[in-house]
């Protein structure tokens, strides 16, 4: 089977686990930024660590076979075909049907997870597109989706029985001011103790440019 993108707001792109320990061949990480939503949004179709998509802004889809499907992240709108569901949850899906996840908050990311996984190119040993690499993605060009593009559904070996949705205080609190953690890598010594004051100290706003390096 497979998803038939028919919107894509800001920014798609698949996400698994990621690339760990090439970076001494140049390759970062990659990987989901939030991965308790990429791993519980894989959990709610049956399955660990499969390809998902992470977005930024709406998205759409239409699928050509029946599917089970979740969403995580930050609030959300989610319609099948004008039918509101909730995030969180496995949302059982038919062939034809059209799903819209329109974010409450702009600039929140969210995890889209399919039963089988979605396929991409894999490239040293993940399916993560890096854009400043040029890595992965559907043509392995480092672009992200774009409506009109279709991704390939890998086939799932036998229905199993999967959780309905999850418990409410398991679902993260997400709130527009959080405190980041930070931990000093190698380069830390190239800053001053009073650049580091004034690093830990400060607030910060995130601005429409921001990417995955910051």
């Amino acid at each position: 089977m497979a998803v038939r993108f028919t919107r894509v707001d800001l920014t798609a792109y698949p996400v698994d686990a990621g690339r760990r320990g090439q970076l001494h061949q140049g390759f970062c990480q990659s990987g989901p930024l939030d991965l308790y939503a990429f791993s519980l949004a894989n959990l709610l179709c049956g399955q660990q660590g499969a390809t998902a998509i992470e977005f930024i802004g709406g998205l759409g889809m239409e699928f050509t076979a029946p599917a089970v499907v979740s969403v995580t992240g930050p609030a959300a709108e989610i319609t099948l075909d004008n039918q509101l569901h909730q995030s969180w949850q496995s949302i059982q899906v038919n062939a034809g049907q059209q799903l819209i996840v329109a974010p409450a908050r702009i600039g929140s990311k969210h995890y889209l997870a399919i039963q089988g996984g979605f396929e991409f190119p894999r490239v040293v040993g993940s399916a993560s597109m890096v854009k400043r690499e040029q890595l992965g993605g559907l043509h392995n060009d480092g672009k992200p989706l774009k409506a009109g593009d279709e991704v390939v559904v890998a086939s799932v070996a036998s229905a199993q029985k999967l959780p309905d949705a999850l418990p409410a205080q398991l679902i993260p609190d997400y709130q527009p001011d959080a405190r980041v953690g930070l931990v000093p890598g190698y380069q830390h010594d190239w800053l001053s103790p009073l650049q580091w004051q004034r690093l830990l100290n400060s607030e910060y706003t995130i601005t429409p440019q921001v990417d995955r390096m910051g």
